[in-house]
């Protein structure tokens, strides 16, 4: 393999093929020199929120992943980035949120989505921050242009109730997207919330949760992922399933005389949180 990336090297082209995690630490120390081809697994653009900068940006299968964060953002706004999966194959640009006190997050030249394969799509890890009310993760100096409409996925557990226009995700310095018209928004569990498109930024806004969750009563199995197993109340005392993403489900425990043995042994296993009602 190493002659195949010292002729990418001379090509002015780097290429990631397959799955696993690579960092751009991990090939170069300059990057702006050359044009970054994801083709599968993971690329992380930069580490611990530190300025890395491409000729041009591709993803056309798996995900580019940048940290932002510091206080003066990553990127230099020249950066064209292009996420387009081709046939069969899922793109994704996600943007790794460290903390909410930056001006901006990754700030790049252009961004165009256009899938040509399952899903292209734009992704915003939030972890355990709380989203910044007044700058957007992505920030564009140029066009945002959605040639396919993108899928947005935000991941966190501090995703609160928005208030005003809400948590703004993306700005564009020149055009953008009108409205949110075809855009698909998966959240984490139990929240509900929406897109919209206000001037130039395509906010998140949350709008509540239907969490927690509590034991619907007698015996049954407690099952994880399984949405055939409609043992739960959440709390519009509609049924539901439980649903282990992404670490935990809030959940209110059921008295110990109606939890049946599963229930029980589950609960040694499990890292959800436990609420006692009174």
């Amino acid at each position: 393999k190493r002659p195949l990336l010292a002729q990418s090297l001379r090509a002015q082209r780097i290429t990631k093929q397959g799955s696993g995690v690579m960092s751009v630490g991990d090939i170069l120390t300059t990057p702006q020199n050359y044009d970054m081809i994801v083709n599968g697994g993971t690329f992380i653009c930069n580490k611990n929120a530190t300025t890395r900068n491409f000729k041009s940006l591709t993803v056309n299968s798996g995900t580019a992943q940048y940290n932002a964060g510091n206080s003066g953002g990553v990127g230099d706004g020249l950066t064209p980035v292009m996420v387009a999966a081709t046939s069969g194959k899922v793109a994704t640009l996600a943007i790794s949120v460290l903390n909410n006190t930056y001006s901006y997050g990754f700030d790049c030249g252009s961004v165009t989505v256009n899938n040509g394969g399952t899903s292209s799509g734009l992704q915003f890890n939030f972890g355990a921050v709380t989203p910044s009310t007044t700058a957007a993760p992505l920030y564009v100096e140029g066009n945002a242009t959605f040639t396919t409409a993108p899928a947005i996925t935000v991941t966190g557990s501090s995703l609160p109730a928005s208030t005003g226009d809400g948590y703004p995700l993306v700005s564009w310095g020149g055009s953008g997207p009108a409205d949110i018209t075809g855009m698909t928004l998966p959240l984490p569990s139990r929240l509900v919330g929406n897109l919209a498109v206000v001037g130039n930024t395509l906010y998140l806004q949350i709008t509540g949760t239907t969490g927690p969750i509590s034991w619907a009563g007698g015996n049954g199995t407690w099952d994880i992922n399984n949405s055939g197993n409609l043992i739960w109340k959440d709390n519009t005392s509609a049924s539901t399933y439980y649903q282990e993403i992404a670490g935990s489900e809030l959940h209110q425990r059921a008295p110990a005389s109606t939890r049946s043995t599963s229930e029980r042994d589950e609960a040694a296993k499990s890292s959800a949180v436990w609420c006692h009602p009174p």
